[in-house]
């Protein structure tokens, strides 16, 4: 593939990732929880499993209905595999 072609993907690339930033940053803390779920492929049972937060508390969560508490952002953290702030923004 010449150098061209290359730097020219490259700079998409970039370019796509800074526009991901800015709509996670954009993102609600239920939204964030659920995008990353959805993204490690964990649904709403397995999560509460995890957490022990109950499955419809969850889906309130990622619906915005209710706000979690730092040991629910916490707890969902862990179960992810992700850091706080990943959540948080």
């Amino acid at each position: 593939m010449p150098f061209a072609a290359v730097t020219g993907l490259e700079a998409a690339l970039r370019d796509k990732e800074r526009q991901i930033e800015r709509e996670v940053d954009d993102m609600t803390i239920g939204a964030n929880i659920r995008a990353i779920r959805k993204d490690k492929h964990v649904n709403k049972n397995m999560l509460s499993f995890r957490t022990k937060i109950p499955e419809i508390e969850l889906r309130q969560i990622e619906h915005d209905k209710i706000t979690p508490t730092d040991a629910q952002i916490r707890a969902i953290a862990a179960a992810l595999g992700v850091n706080v702030s990943d959540i948080t923004g």
